[in-house]
């Protein structure tokens, strides 16, 4: 659950504690949508909608509240070798 902060109950928001240690990694039916709705709402693109090494369509963004979300949508099955052939030509600069 994401509520509002209530410091009086020990719910503090990330604002508060000057950043936070989680992420949201959230799958979605349109990610390209979503994710500029949530731009419309007030969110802040981190990273922009890309598509990925692992095979999913995914864009960072922080919440108004300081919390970060990633979301995707997965465009493509793909073995974990060619994931990892991917990660690692990436590591490389290569795309």
């Amino acid at each position: 659950m994401i509520a509002d902060e209530f410091p009086d109950m020990g719910y503090n928001s990330p604002q508060s504690i000057g950043g936070t240690a989680v992420s949201i990694h959230m799958l979605v039916n349109d990610v390209d949508k979503i994710f500029s709705r949530a731009i419309e709402l007030g969110a802040r693109e981190v990273m922009a909608v890309t598509d990925q090494f692992d095979g999913e369509r995914r864009g960072t963004l922080t919440d108004p509240f300081g919390h970060i979300w990633l979301l995707a949508t997965r465009v493509e099955d793909i073995t974990f070798s060619k994931m990892l052939e991917r990660f690692q030509k990436m590591m490389e600069g290569g795309a």
